[in-house]
C-alpha cells in the first residue's frame, strides 16, 4: 500500500473493520492507526463504502435472504481464511462483499432472529463512558468526564440515534457501588450498558493533551463484545476539546450508519449548544453533581462561575433560576440558542412555569418526552407540575415512571415521599424516606425529608432529630438549618430559633445572606413583639441596601416588606400595612412580571381588614378578570372574595368562597381565614377542626405565618367556650396567655383571652 510502512498491518484493515481480529492484532492495529495517515484514510473510505451499501435497498434485501440461509458460506469463507493473518486481496474483497452485508448493514442495528427467521433491525442505543486520560491518570481537570458528557450532548442532537444521558449512566454505577468511579473495565461497561438497555457501548480514551488533544473511540456491540468500529482523531495545537468532539462525532454517525435522512439533520457544532468555556463547562458539570446531593449553596457557586466565564451559558442559568433568582431564567430563554435541543423543553417549560402557565409547561416536557422517552427529569418534572395543581394521582404516575427508568432517582424518591404525604398516605411517604435513606445514608437530604414528613404529621420532636441528624452530616446544610428554626417558633422556644437563624446569615453570598434575614424578626414574632420586629425588619432592609439589594429585582428584599407589612397590620396600622404591601408587589412585579395577579388575593385582604371594603371587593372583581383572560385558575379572587365576605360580617359568604379554592392552593391563610369564618357563622364543629388542624400541622407555611400561629389558640379557646367545652377552652386560654406574657401592650386578643378566663374559672 502506497505511503504505509507496514504492507502486514495495512492488510489487517479489512478484518479490523469487520470486527473479526483477535484482541491482541486489534490494539496492534489500533496503535498502527495513530501514526499512519494512508492507513487511516483507506479505513475511512471503506467505511464510506459500507455506508453506501447500508442505505442501498436491494442490498437490504439481499441481507434479509441471507438471514434466512444456513451460514455455511461464511463459515466457508472462515475455513479459507490464512491462520497468520496474511490477507490476500481476493479474499479481502469476497470478505466485503459476504461478511460486510452481515456484520455491518446488520451491525450496529442488532439483528434479532425471529422463529421465521426475520431480520429485524432495532435503531441503535449508545451509552458513552467516561473517555480514560491516559495523559493525566488522575483526570484533575476532568477532561474525560468532559469529553464524554459533550459526545453525548452532540450525538443526542441527531433524531436517528438514542443516547443514554450521562445521569442515567451516573446513576447505575452508583447501582453497581461504582459511585463517582470514571473508569470501568469493558465488562463492567457492557453490564452497564445492558441494565441502560443500550446495544452499542462507546469507549475511548484521551492519549495527549498537549501540544494537542488526541482522541481515541471504540464502538463495542453490548451483545458480543466485538468492536464494531474504532476511531481516532488528532487535533491542531488551535484545537479545543469541543472541536476534537465535533470530529469524533461526525466519524461516530458515519460507524453507526444512520439512515440517509441524518445527512440532512442540522449538525451544530458542540459548543454552540453548551458553550466555548472548557472551564465553564466543567463548573457546570460539578454543579449538576453537586445539585443531585442537594447541596444547593455549592451547586449555585459552580453554576455563577460558569456563567462569569460564558454569559450565554443558558444551562447555567436555567438552573440559577431553579437555585436562587427566578427571574434568570429569562437569560436562559435569552440564551436558548446555546442549548440543545432537550434543554430547550427544559428551559420552556421552567420559563412557563415562572410565567404561570402550567399547560404550556407541561406540554413542553411531554414533547419531550415524545422525542426522548427515557429523559427522567421530564416525568419528574411533570410529577411536580401536577403535584403543584394537586393532581396527585398523576403526579404519583410521572414520579413513578422515573423511578422505573432509574430506580434509583432520588430526587423522584424525595418528591414521592411529599406527594405520598400530600395525598394523606403517611407510611407511604416514610417507606419512600426509608428507601432514600438506604440509598444515601450519608447525604443529609434525606434526613431533611423524613423532618419534613414527621413535621407535617404533628411529630415535632422527631423532626427536630431529624433535621439535627441531617446537620451532623453536613452542618451548613441550609435546608435543616431552615426547618430546625422553623419548628423552633412553632414551639416557641425563641432563643434556639434566633441562633438557627443567624447561623445562615453567614456566608459570602449576598442573597442568601438576604433570604436568612426574612427571619430574623420571627423570634419577636411569637413573642407577640412587633415593635421589636419591625426594627429588626428595617435593620435588614438596611444592610440589604448596603449590600445592593434595595434598587435591585430581589425577591427577598420585597419579602422583608410583605413581613413587615403584616407585623403593621398586627399593630392596627392599616394605612402603612398596605403601603408596605404595595412596595412589595412592586418589587415582586419586576422580578415576576407575568405572574403578580396570584398575590393580588392576599392584598384583597389587607384592604378588607382595614374597613376599605369597597376598594377591597372592586379590586377582587378586576382580579377575576384578569385571571379569566390569563385562563388562569380562579383561587386567588376566591381568596379575596372570602376576604372580603370575612370582614364585611357574612362568614356564610366567606366560607362558599373559600371552598372553591383547590386543594393545591388551600395554604395556611387561607385555611385560618375559613377556620374564623367557621366560627363566626356558628359552625363551630367545623371550625374546631380546621383550627386544631392547623395546629398539628409543623410546615414551613406555618411558621412564616407565626403572628397568627399563636393567635390560632385563642381562636380554638374560643370555639371551645361556646361548644361549652369549658375545661379545654381554659387550656387553649392559659397557653396563648403564656406564650405571649411579653408581648406589646394594646393587643385586643390579650385582654380578651385575659377576661375569658377569669369568667371561666369563676365559673368552675
Amino acid at each position: 500500500m502506497s505511503g504505509c510502512q507496514d504492507p502486514r498491518i495495512a492488510h489487517l484493515l479489512s478484518a479490523y473493520e469487520l470486527g473479526m481480529l483477535r484482541d491482541e492484532e486489534r490494539r496492534e492495529v489500533e496503535l498502527h492507526l495513530l501514526d499512519c495517515d494512508a492507513c487511516y484514510a483507506e479505513l475511512r473510505q471503506f467505511q464510506h463504502a459500507v455506508r453506501l451499501l447500508k442505505q442501498d435497498r436491494d442490498v437490504r434485501q439481499a441481507v434479509r435472504l441471507m438471514a434466512q440461509e444456513p451460514e455455511e458460506s461464511v463459515s466457508g469463507l472462515e475455513e479459507k481464511t490464512p491462520r497468520h493473518g496474511a490477507w490476500s486481496r481476493p479474499i479481502t474483497a469476497l470478505l466485503v462483499a459476504a461478511a460486510a452485508m452481515l456484520l455491518l448493514i446488520l451491525q450496529p442495528w442488532e439483528v434479532e432472529f425471529h422463529p421465521t427467521q426475520e431480520a429485524v433491525a432495532v435503531g441503535p442505543r449508545l451509552a458513552i463512558m467516561y473517555l480514560e486520560n491516559l495523559a493525566d491518570r488522575e483526570d484533575e481537570q476532568r477532561l474525560g468526564e468532559i469529553a464524554a458528557n459533550l459526545l453525548i450532548t452532540d450525538l443526542s442532537e441527531s433524531g436517528h440515534l438514542q443516547v443514554v444521558s450521562g445521569q442515567r449512566l451516573y446513576d447505575i454505577l452508583k447501582l453497581f457501588g461504582r459511585e463517582g468511579q470514571k473508569q470501568v473495565d469493558r465488562e463492567t461497561a457492557r453490564q452497564i450498558a445492558d441494565t441502560a438497555g443500550a446495544n452499542i457501548i462507546l469507549q475511548g480514551s484521551i492519549l495527549q493533551v498537549e501540544p494537542y488533544y488526541v482522541l481515541t473511540a471504540n464502538l463495542v456491540d453490548v451483545r458480543t463484545g466485538n468492536v464494531l468500529a474504532a476511531q481516532h482523531v488528532t487535533g491542531d495545537a488551535h484545537d479545543d476539546i469541543f472541536v476534537l468532539v465535533d470530529r469524533l462525532t461526525a466519524k461516530i454517525k458515519l460507524d453507526l450508519a444512520l439512515p440517509a435522512a441524518a445527512e440532512t439533520e442540522p449538525d451544530r457544532q458542540v459548543a454552540e449548544v453548551t458553550t466555548h468555556s472548557p472551564d465553564a463547562y466543567r463548573y457546570y458539570l460539578q454543579g449538576i453533581e453537586l445539585l443531585q446531593k442537594y447541596y444547593h449553596r455549592e451547586a449555585a457557586e459552580n453554576f455563577h462561575a460558569a456563567v462569569a466565564l460564558d454569559s450565554t451559558f443558558a444551562m447555567a442559568f436555567y438552573y440559577l433560576a431553579e437555585l436562587e433568582d427566578g427571574h434568570l431564567i429569562d437569560q436562559a430563554m435569552l440564551y436558548i440558542n446555546h442549548a440543545g435541543q432537550k434543554e430547550r423543553h427544559l428551559i420552556r417549560s421552567r420559563h412557563a412555569v415562572f410565567a404561570g402557565d402550567a399547560e404550556r409547561a407541561i406540554a413542553e416536557l411531554q414533547d419531550l418526552i415524545k422525542r426522548y422517552p427515557d429523559e427522567k427529569t421530564a416525568h419528574y418534572r411533570l410529577g411536580l407540575l401536577y403535584d403543584a395543581r394537586g393532581d396527585y394521582a398523576q403526579a404519583v404516575g410521572y414520579l413513578e415512571t422515573a423511578l422505573t427508568i432509574d430506580p434509583m432517582y432520588q430526587q423522584a424518591i424525595n418528591r414521592l415521599a411529599y406527594t405520598y404525604d400530600r395525598m394523606g398516605r403517611y407510611e407511604d411517604a416514610i417507606g419512600a424516606i426509608n428507601r432514600y435513606l438506604a440509598l444515601s445514608p450519608n447525604e443529609p437530604n434525606p434526613y431533611d425529608t423524613r423532618g419534613d414528613i414527621y413535621a407535617r404529621n404533628g411529630k415535632v420532636d422527631q423532626a427536630i432529630e431529624s433535621y439535627r441528624q441531617a446537620l451532623e452530616i453536613k452542618p451548613d446544610f441550609t435546608a435543616s438549618l431552615y426547618n430546625l428554626g422553623h419548628m423552633y417558633v412553632m414551639k416557641h422556644e425563641c432563643e434556639l430559633a434566633d441562633s438557627a437563624y443567624r447561623m445562615l446569615t453567614i456566608g459570602n453570598d449576598t442573597n442568601n445572606r438576604s433570604l436568612a434575614r426574612i427571619y430574623l424578626p420571627y423570634p419577636a414574632f411569637c413573642r407577640g413583639q412587633f415593635v421589636a420586629a419591625i426594627e429588626v425588619i428595617d435593620s435588614a432592609l438596611a444592610i440589604d441596601s448596603t449590600d445592593g439589594l434595595a434598587d435591585a429585582r430581589s425577591a427577598f428584599v420585597g419579602c422583608k416588606h410583605f413581613v413587615k407589612s403584616r407585623a403593621l397590620m398586627e399593630q392596627g396600622k392599616a394605612a402603612r400595612a398596605i403601603e408596605e404591601y404595595e412596595r412589595y408587589a412592586a418589587i415582586y412585579l419586576q422580578t415576576y412580571p407575568d405572574a403578580i395577579n396570584r398575590e393580588h388575593g392576599y392584598y384583597v385582604q389587607l384592604l378588607a381588614e382595614a374597613g376599605e371594603l369597597p376598594h377591597a371587593a372592586a379590586v377582587a372583581e378586576s382580579l377575576k378578570v384578569a385571571l379569566e383572560q390569563e385562563q388562569a385558575v380562579l383561587d386567588p379572587y376566591w381568596h379575596a372574595r372570602g376576604a372580603v365576605g370575612l370582614f364585611e360580617g357574612n362568614p356564610t359568604a366567606a366560607i362558599a368562597a373559600f371552598q372553591q379554592i383547590s386543594a393545591a392552593s388551600m395554604d395556611y391563610p387561607k385555611q385560618f381565614l375559613l377556620a374564623r369564618a367557621y366560627l363566626e357563622a356558628g359552625q363551630l364543629a367545623e371550625a374546631a377542626a380546621a383550627f386544631e388542624a392547623l395546629l398539628v400541622n409543623y410546615s414551613s407555611t406555618r411558621a412564616f405565618w407565626c403572628i397568627w400561629d399563636t393567635k390560632v389558640r385563642y381562636y380554638l379557646g374560643r370555639v371551645y367556650e361556646e361548644s361549652r367545652w369549658y375545661g379545654k377552652a381554659v387550656i387553649q386560654f392559659e397557653e396563648f396567655l403564656k406564650i405571649w406574657k411579653d408581648a406589646d401592650p394594646g393587643i385586643p386578643e390579650l385582654d380578651d383571652a385575659r377576661e375569658r378566663l377569669v369568667r371561666l374559672k369563676q365559673q368552675s
